[in-house]
């Protein structure tokens, strides 16, 4: 993403308030951003936009608190942010951060807004459902069980009379399967894709 010797990424702008936008680009320069005019902001790497009407092909972080129109649109398949309508450094640099690594950034509120639409990545069809089931085994599914009521390797050892290194194995495989960075993880998934019930 670096441009021009800058350490940070190219930035279109297209903010209509010309104070705002001077702001905008002293706090992305000294992030190492370089702020590309109106003009070439198709080019840049992200662009920054106060209109959430104006979805792009691109990386985009808007701001503003109207994400009404995001809420109800496709928000395609491109990394977005969403900043308050005056984002501090530290927001911008978080937001820069997150596009660069292919994430999307956006207040709580509005995710619920999307998952409750069923629009959001977390949507899953049954077919779905079915699938990640099936690609457990039995004792996987037992393994997960024990999880997701808090058993360590120890408990799971001797719940399901095995020895804790196989315990060990069984959680290891679940998350390699599951695509879970630990635990935790692995419970949030499976919780989330309805794989155990409470």
């Amino acid at each position: 993403m670096p441009a021009h010797g800058r350490s940070g990424p190219t930035i279109g702008l297209k903010i209509a308030d010309v104070t705002r936008r001077q702001q905008l680009i002293d706090r992305l320069s000294s992030l190492g951003a370089l702020v590309v005019g109106a003009t070439a902001s198709a080019e840049a790497d992200i662009l920054i936009t106060d209109r959430s009407e104006a979805r792009t092909d691109q990386a985009t972080i808007f701001l503003g608190e109207d994400w009404s129109s995001l809420a109800a649109g496709d928000l395609g398949e491109m990394p977005l942010a969403i900043l308050p309508y005056e984002p501090s450094q530290g927001e911008l640099a978080l937001a820069l951060s997150a596009l660069a690594q292919g994430l999307c950034l956006m207040p709580r509120k509005l995710v619920g807004d999307l998952l409750e639409r069923g629009s959001g990545p977390a949507q899953l069809s049954l077919a779905d459902e079915e699938a990640w089931e099936a690609r457990l085994s039995g004792r996987e599914r037992e393994v997960l069980a024990i999880l997701v009521d808090g058993g360590s390797n120890k408990a799971i050892a001797r719940s399901l009379d095995v020895s804790v290194h196989t315990a060990k194995f069984h959680v290891a495989s679940l998350r390699d399967k599951l695509n879970a960075r630990g635990r935790a993880d692995i419970v949030a998934i499976a919780l989330r894709r309805g794989l155990v019930a409470l």
